[in-house]
């Protein structure tokens, strides 16, 4: 016989899977950082300071470096390619072909070179399209019984080196600095289980008076109570508490946090616009954060709505105008910037509200009752 299904089980499944997908970054970050070390210790040294005379009698070594460059020879033979868009947007590249013993192509979206400049020299690829055009067009230039050779490299002119320094560093601090942080979140949740955010949003509750450790020792309880041949996976509903079992997380929901269970229609577009499909689903909105998404066939909305009626009384079932303009998601989102209907603050107030009378009705049937079973 399988042992029930646990809090702490739920957590630690949670954080193993989370942690074998931060290993998972971290090693494609490594491998990142290992094949462009040659780019990121270029970028770190800064461009090297040389002319347009000397790049042209570089070779492939030439490839894949930063160069501050000085114009000592005077550019010709400049191109202009004119690229249109779908969306009837233009944009001009020019290629300026600096020829003295070799051509040497330097691609800038400028009219002119400036008398320094910064590019990155990448190796020209003599099967491409792009050298085959720039190779047709000096040889219109100097004439097919001359035939210039041509340089080996291309230059990309590149923006400010501080820009992209800053730039490539920020963003390998940002990588180390948020894989950190995710270390730091999953140690502390695997050494305490409590700390995984579904547990720890429970403080949020209503019941939070009575202490996360009763919270979760409930949970457990009607967890145990369950059939061991029970399926463990989506939504589980309890005596007083929703538990859904995803692939890769879960969520906890009290019947007393329960604010609006609401039918929603989601529909598929393609692109945006041709309707593919639509699914129904029932959306469980929570004063502790999470919403969950219950996917429903449409012939059992009512059943649905109605059983989390039966379960939590004091929350609004079925479709409200004032609940979508403040929990609402999508386009329903957008309305509570102009409602003038109840605030958050104030619909959260009347579902408690609501609560406490059926909570304190139901306690004074029971005390009645009681008494007149004792009598």
């Amino acid at each position: 016989m399988r042992p029930p299904l646990t809090v702490r089980e739920l957590a630690g499944r949670r954080n193993m899977l989370l942690l074998g997908l931060t290993l998972v970054a971290t090693a494609v970050f490594g491998g990142w950082l290992w094949y462009s070390t040659n780019y990121l210790w270029r970028v770190a040294e800064g461009p090297e300071p040389v002319t347009l005379a000397e790049l042209t009698q570089m070779g492939p070594e030439g490839a894949d470096r930063w160069f501050q460059v000085t114009t000592d020879v005077r550019p010709g033979h400049l191109l202009k390619t004119t690229r249109r868009s779908r969306r009837g947007g233009t944009s001009i590249t020019n290629h300026f072909a600096l020829i003295r013993d070799k051509a040497l192509i330097v691609e800038t979206s400028q009219s002119e070179l400036p008398p320094s400049f910064l590019a990155w020299a990448s190796e020209f690829d003599e099967q491409s399209d792009y050298f085959k055009r720039a190779r047709g067009q000096l040889d219109v230039w100097t004439g097919s019984a001359r035939r210039l050779p041509m340089s080996p490299l291309l230059l990309r002119v590149s923006g400010s080196v501080e820009f992209t320094r800053w730039l490539v560093g920020l963003g390998i601090s940002a990588a180390v600095l948020g894989l950190l942080v995710m270390y730091w979140r999953i140690s502390r949740a695997l050494l305490d289980y409590t700390r995984t955010p579904q547990v720890a949003r429970l403080r949020k509750s209503a019941l939070a008076p009575q202490g996360l450790a009763a919270m979760v020792g409930q949970i457990d309880h009607q967890l145990a109570g369950l059939d061991p041949s029970a399926r463990r996976t989506g939504p589980i509903l309890l005596r007083s508490w929703l538990v859904t079992v995803n692939q890769n997380t879960f969520s906890l929901i009290s019947s007393s946090d329960v604010l609006w269970v609401a039918p929603y229609v989601f529909r598929r577009k393609l692109f945006s616009l041709i309707p593919l499909g639509k699914t129904h689903a029932v959306l469980v909105f929570s004063r502790t954060g999470p919403t969950v998404k219950l996917s429903v066939p449409e012939a059992k909305l009512h059943e649905v709505l109605g059983a989390f009626y039966r379960w939590a009384p004091w929350a609004v079932i079925g479709s409200n105008d004032d609940m979508a303009a403040r929990f609402g998601s999508g386009a329903n989102s957008i309305k509570r910037w102009f409602s003038s209907g109840p605030s958050r603050k104030d619909l959260i107030a009347a579902v408690d509200k609501r609560r406490e009378q059926m909570l304190s009705a139901s306690a004074a049937d029971a005390t009645a009752s009681g008494s007149n079973a004792a009598h």
